[in-house]
Parts: structure tokens; sequence; C-alpha cells
């Protein structure tokens, strides 16, 4: 599935290039890990882990450039990027 703006929510975001604002500056760089609250972003003068609550993420994507405030990403990945359809099972009908 391609990224796009509407589903960048929902999608991975490791490997995506970058630039965060976080406490008064903006870092440029290449999302390389993620966690429930957190970003690690590689820079040129070395690796960064953001906090998302407290920063505004500017992605590049190739449609354009989307904003997201780190407030909208937090959560798991795993649980970000799963489907948000869920089949009933047999006990719940």
């Amino acid at each position: 599935m391609m990224i796009t703006k509407d589903n960048i929510k929902q999608h991975e975001l490791i490997g995506l290039a970058v630039d965060v604002q976080y406490n008064n500056t903006t870092l440029h760089g290449e999302i390389i890990d993620e966690t429930r609250n957190t970003v690690v972003l590689q820079t040129k003068t070395g690796e960064k882990t953001i906090i998302k609550k407290n920063a505004v993420f500017t992605f590049h994507l190739k449609d354009g450039d989307v904003v997201v405030k780190g407030e909208d990403i937090i959560g798991n990945p795993w649980d970000r990027i799963k489907p948000k359809h869920r089949i009933k099972t047999r006990w719940e009908i």
C-alpha cells in the first residue's frame, strides 16, 4: 500500500524522511525506530530520540509534504498499523 496524506497515521513510519519541530528546534532526518511514545531519528549528527507528544512532524512523501501532530501518532506501531476491520466470532453474533 502506498503512503498518502490520507493514510499516513495508519502506516509504518520507519524509513520516512521527516522534519521534526521539537523544543524550539527543527531536526531533519529519517525515522529509524519507533516505540509507543518516541521515534528515533537518524540525523547528520547522529541518532536523536524524540518524544512524539511534544513534536510536530513534517513527512516528505512522493505526493507532497504532510504535517502531523505527534499526539496523533502516539501508540504502539503494531496497533496503529493493523487493520481496523475485525471479524466477529460466532460467540459475538
